[in-house]
């Protein structure tokens, strides 16, 4: 709040609020003693000394409409009203002009109006203060109570952010890289639960039958990056129970600001961007914004390309610090494939049979394989401050995308699922048509694989809106914020796909046992047929020798061979053999289709069309922040209805109640430990379920996952302070989890997990020139039930959740001398092992995988002068070869990311 005061020649100065002790409350109006104030007629020129800290001079340009106070003489100043300031209410304090502010310390956002910090300013330094994501409104982070990590440019800037992923790699409660490196989707994983992702408090995947109806989120459009952990439905409606990741996108400013940059990296990466924006014209209440990106690059993986081109131009309407109206475009084009390709873990986790490793450039596909995405949005953000009391908000957003996926990798054939495969031959011929001793592999060696192929075809609309009300009232001491809001969402999905297997049936996997029981077959086939037609006035022994003979050189001169036992059974032959060491790539004569187990062209895929989907949810929300004096509460209810239908099939109607309440105390050392209750549903649509194994009469479709934690925490971090220290302590469950236990097409609901962990970050300026940022977190989640009749899977670790992650990273630049501008970074990650446990249904076989601990290295260097700024970065410096999660049941393995070294030069005009 600002105080205006007219002096007689007409200047206006304004004198900011001093922030008291929270533990002042709301403090009295007091008027100003003693405000001795001359004009330039007295001879004497105004003049800083002696004014507080805090008053600055105001030029009426800057378009800020005060009432100003004349002060007349030597009289006092007319008292102000009270101030409510982020930890209670100030008096107000007038006097002469203080000198130009000094600039403000790293840490501090500053609006894109040039003002005070706001939700959706950038960060400068790495400590953000205010956040919108914890509470839809402009809250202190201090005043939250809840885990929230904010990561702004600088932060994404010095580490050489080029994914979501590698932006959130140092945030606590975080496993950023959830099945390792992809340039498909963006896969988080929060306290043991995969993330849900949001732009601008907007969701942008959408749960549903296909996994291919996003694009990953691309981080130089954002201004920064918010991850906020634990259940949050009460504010966003269908969401994660671990938490959202939520970016804030990048808007027009008051200032005209330009930069330019050029890339080049590891794998051929190449990429130029650019950033522009201010004011239409001197003068304009419009404000423009154009971000755009184009890049071309390979990867680590042969034959996989990793392309895109993005432009963001954004437009504002700003005709008073009262009203913002900002539309944001997004254009996006995507060429790429699959950077994964799920290696067995003979010859990835360990070496395989002969002591041999599966090298990180191996593609297992065909080089014509892709993963295209298109997607094209549009967002128009309204803000309306009525008064000091009243505020509107809406977002809006249509969001189109369409996906072409075509991808062949190593088929995960488990034991049980060999067994399902040759079910129809062994019924037929007695024993197993391919071999299943060496499965996942098909030869003794551990070197020859089968291949899946996945095609499909996506398109998707999402059209979301979210509107409240913020208002203020006061009850007595206590203040109230109160939100009260109603958001919709309906998505819509067309989508088409074929599945088939190649190089399954080959020379060395069809088991050699099947000609002799073909020949069997056969014979038993001929046998009666030739004693039938032998007189009857033979001998019986002689008409059986004679039948015998028969029968036998009938089945002779069929010329009985595993090729002619796969053309009896309908195939036309063997398939191609396929070896993870020695890759020899194009399709065999014939896939054999998984939805008909017939053989099919390669070459002219029929894709099956899915029924249309639908989603629509409607949430209606009421949301109330209590203030008495240092105590902060939260109270909020959400109700949600959700409609889900497929083309053809009756519509799934489910509805939830999601709460959520908290309390925090505000020290006025800058202390605050709080306690926090809240809840999450997540629908499941596309998922057609059981409830007991090898039971489908029983099959329904699958009711929300619902979640709810406790929450205890700490944050520290004074007034005026660049570093934080932020301490929580959670117990988290989520029921209703669909899983499948080794089999082919059979899911089963009623998991549920138990996650306990606590979480510690420290962040900020340790001195003027040095950065860190530490984190460290232990994460307990477990299976506390699970729809296996062995139980096997209850008490056991969740598949891809590590216990234990680390990590440290510091940067250091240099303020004078002649390394003045240099910067020097570095840090390290620690992700600890993953176990996952299965079990074998078809033996009993318990089956455990221990994906081993890693420790990775990254680095940068930059200098940087007024207008240049150059950089290279490292990830992963030792080039260490690692893999994560890998699966028990499936029996495979994601591999990490190679070393990678980008340079960068960026010119700011």
């Amino acid at each position: 709040m600002l105080l205006g005061i007219a002096l007689s020649t007409g200047t206006v100065v304004q004198a900011q609020a001093q922030e008291p002790d929270a533990s002042q409350g709301i403090q009295e109006e007091q008027p100003v003693q003693g405000a001795e104030i001359s004009s330039p007629s007295d001879g004497e020129p105004i003049g800083p000394e002696g004014a507080p800290e805090g008053v600055q001079e105001q030029e009426a340009s800057q378009g800020i409409e005060l009432n100003p106070i004349v002060v007349e003489g030597d009289e006092p100043s007319p008292a102000a009203p009270p101030v409510r300031s982020a930890r209670g209410t100030a008096p107000i304090q007038t006097a002469v002009p203080a000198p130009l502010p000094e600039p403000e310390p790293e840490g501090v956002e500053r609006s894109t109006f040039g003002g005070e910090p706001t939700a959706y300013s950038p960060v400068e330094g790495y400590v953000a203060t205010r956040s919108a994501t914890g509470t839809k409104t402009d809250t202190p982070i201090m005043e939250t109570p809840q885990s929230i990590s904010v990561i702004g440019v600088e932060q994404m800037q010095d580490q050489g952010v080029q994914t979501l992923q590698e932006a959130v790699r140092y945030t606590p409660g975080v496993f950023a890289d959830g099945f390792g490196l992809d340039t498909r989707n963006d896969y988080a994983i929060i306290r043991g639960i995969p993330a849900a992702y949001f732009i601008d408090g907007l969701q942008t995947q959408v749960v549903s039958g296909s996994n291919s109806n996003t694009i990953q989120i691309e981080p130089y459009a954002l201004e920064r990056i918010e991850v906020l952990r634990g259940p949050s439905s009460m504010l966003y409606g269908a969401t994660s129970a671990g938490g959202i990741i939520n970016g804030v996108s990048k808007r027009p400013t008051l200032e005209p600001f330009a930069e330019a940059g050029i890339d080049y990296g590891s794998f051929d990466f190449k990429q130029v961007r650019g950033d522009v924006s201010g004011p239409i014209s001197e003068g304009s209440d419009w404000y423009y914004r154009i971000t755009a990106l184009g890049r071309r690059a390979d990867t680590q993986v042969d034959y996989v390309d990793n392309d895109r081109f993005m432009i963001q131009p954004a437009l504002s309407y700003r005709p008073d610090a009262d009203t913002d109206v900002t539309f944001i475009a997004n254009f996006r084009k995507d060429d790429g494939g699959s950077v994964q390709q799920f290696m067995p873990q003979a010859g990835t986790l360990y070496p395989n049979i002969n002591g041999r490793i599966v090298p990180r450039d191996t593609f297992t596909g065909e080089p014509g394989d892709y993963y295209n995405t298109e997607q094209q949005s549009g967002t128009l953000l309204i803000d309306k401050t009525f008064n000091n009391k009243l505020k509107f908000h809406s977002g809006t957003r249509y969001t189109h995308t369409e996906n072409e996926y075509d991808s062949t990798l190593p088929a995960p054939l488990t034991p049980a699922r060999f067994s399902i495969l040759n079910s129809p031959f062994a019924n037929l011929l007695g024993t197993d048509l391919v071999i299943p001793d060496y499965a996942p592999f098909l030869d003794a060696s551990q070197e020859e694989v089968a291949r899946v192929r996945f095609v499909s075809n996506t398109e998707t609309e999402v059209f979301n809106q979210d509107a409240y009300l913020t208002g203020e009232i006061n009850t007595g001491r206590i203040n109230h914020e109160i939100t009260g809001g109603v958001d919709f969402m309906s998505f819509k999905e067309e989508s088409s796909r074929a599945d088939s297997l190649d190089n399954l049936l080959t020379s060395t996997s069809v088991n050699p046992g099947v000609v002799p029981a073909a020949e069997a077959a056969a014979f038993a086939q001929a046998y009666p047929i030739a004693l039938a037609q032998i007189p009857s006035f033979v001998p019986p022994a002689t008409a059986q020798a004679l039948a015998t003979q028969f029968a036998n050189d009938y089945v002779a001169g069929l010329g009985i061979n595993r090729q002619s036992v796969l053309q009896l059974a309908g195939y036309p032959g063997f398939q191609k053999n396929f070896n993870l060491y020695n890759p020899s790539y194009g399709p065999s004569d014939y896939q054999v289709d998984l939805g008909t187990f017939s053989p099919v062209d390669p070459n002219n895929l029929t894709l099956r069309e899915n029924p249309t989907e639908r989603q629509y949810q409607t949430g209606v929300y009421l949301q109330d922040q209590i203030r008495l004096g240092n105590w902060i509460g939260i109270l909020g209810i959400r109700q949600d209805w959700v409609n889900i239908g497929f083309e053809g099939s009756p519509d799934t109607h489910e509805q939830a109640t999601s709460g959520r309440a908290a309390l925090m105390y505000e020290f006025d050392a800058g202390w605050a430990p709080y306690i926090t209750w809240s809840q999450s549903f997540t629908p499941q649509p596309g998922q057609i379920v059981s409830d007991e194994l090898f039971v489908r009469t029983n099959a329904r479709a699958a009711t929300p996952r619902e979640g709810e934690q406790i929450e205890v925490g700490l944050k520290i971090q004074p007034d005026g302070s660049r570093f934080g220290l932020y301490m929580s302590a959670y117990q988290l469950t989520e029921e209703n989890l669909v899983v499948s236990p080794d089999t082919l097409f059979e899911t089963l609901i009623g998991a549920e997990v138990e996650a306990k962990g606590f979480e510690i970050e420290a962040i900020g300026n340790i001195t003027d020139e040095l950065k860190v940022i530490g984190a460290y977190s232990y994460t307990d989640a477990k299976y506390t039930d699970y729809p296996d009749p062995l139980g096997i899977k209850i008490g056991t670790q969740r598949e891809g959740a590590p216990p234990h992650l680390a990590s440290l990273w510091g940067i250091y630049t240099f303020s004078r001398g002649w390394l003045e501008g240099v910067s020097i970074g570095g840090g390290v990650r620690y992700i600890g092992e993953i176990e996952d446990v299965a079990v074998d249904i078809t033996t009993g076989q318990r089956l455990e995988v221990t994906t081993p601990s890693v420790t990775l290295f990254d680095a940068s260097l930059a200098y940087e002068t007024d207008n240049w700024r150059w950089a290279v970065t490292a990830q992963n410096l030792e080039d260490t070869y690692y893999v994560l999660s890998c699966t028990a049941f499936r029996g495979d393995c994601a591999i990490g990311q190679a070393r990678t070294v980008i340079g960068s030069a960026t010119y700011k005009f």
